[in-house]
């Protein structure tokens, strides 16, 4: 009796039955897959539906040149759990949507490369009734705490610091020129009396506005030269004199710039009104 190389599964001795030839080598297969595993991989045809078929692989590669709907097909039945991955090149150069079974666990579908490699990978243990799907690889944000300690924590609700140092939060948008619409920060100091001080937008050394911790917002952090073209705090215009009561936010006042009559209104109680040479 002989021995695989890896694991030491049992060979029988040669010679010792009519089958034991084929089963030797059958063994040696066997040791061979569980040491060094190799996952079987298939390239579906990428049309307005790609269809993944789970009969084919586990591992499904493709490239997308055009909007397609994706979906699987051949999952095995409830009895078993199923895990497969998805190799997507160049994801969002067109629209790729994922089946109504699909659940996003970071709550929501990620943004994929227009051009480069995205890894998702799908887990269903209900046939395909339901996918619950996760990006693989780190995130684009970038977190910095000055020297001396504190600590830093980040999840789908928001960023918790502890400690007494000032943090950086640096976010990285991996997006196309006008896909992103809004930056919304929120910092609310629970361990200190004096306040927080947030200071967003930083391009470089320059720092584009921040909200001090004692409240107020302070825009450019460098003097404009008299003939800039960027940098300024812009007003919201109408033309005509405002007559919408806006909604209500403690401590501020509504202003709008009225082009047609060339006045600054704000509202207290009423929209109150200063020309403008």
């Amino acid at each position: 009796m002989s021995l695989t190389a890896v694991y030491g599964l049992n060979k029988q001795a040669s010679g010792a039955t009519a089958w034991d030839g084929p089963l030797n080598g059958d063994l040696d297969i066997i040791d061979t897959e569980l040491a060094r595993p190799r996952i079987v991989f298939n390239s579906p045809t990428v049309g307005a539906t790609t269809t993944c078929d789970l009969s084919l692989a586990r591992v499904f590669v493709f490239t997308v040149s055009q909007a397609t709907t994706l979906a699987f097909s051949n999952v095995p039945s409830s009895s078993f759990a199923v895990r497969i991955r998805l190799l997507i090149t160049n994801g969002s150069a067109f629209v790729v949507t994922f089946p109504g079974s699909v659940t996003w666990l970071p709550g929501t579908a990620p943004k994929l490369k227009a051009s480069g490699v995205d890894e998702i990978e799908l887990v269903t243990k209900d046939g395909g009734t339901t996918w619950f799907a996760a990006p693989r690889g780190a995130a684009n944000i970038g977190i910095v705490a000055a020297a001396g300690g504190g600590s830093v924590f980040v999840s789908n609700s928001g960023l918790t610091v502890s400690g007494s140092n000032d943090v950086q939060f640096s976010p990285t948008f991996n997006s196309p020129a006008n896909d992103l619409t809004a930056l919304r920060v929120s910092v609310t100091d629970t361990a200190s009396a004096a306040g927080a001080k947030l200071i967003a937008a930083n391009l470089g050394a320059t720092t584009v506005f921040k909200v001090p911790k004692e409240g107020g917002v302070i825009t450019q952090g460098t003097v404009l030269a008299t003939n800039a073209t960027r940098g300024f705090a812009y007003l919201p215009t109408c033309a005509g004199a405002p007559s919408g009561v806006p909604n209500a936010e403690t401590g501020c006042a509504a202003m709008v710039y009225d082009t047609t009559n060339n006045k600054i209104w704000f509202y207290n109680g009423a929209w109150r009104g200063v020309v403008v040479a």
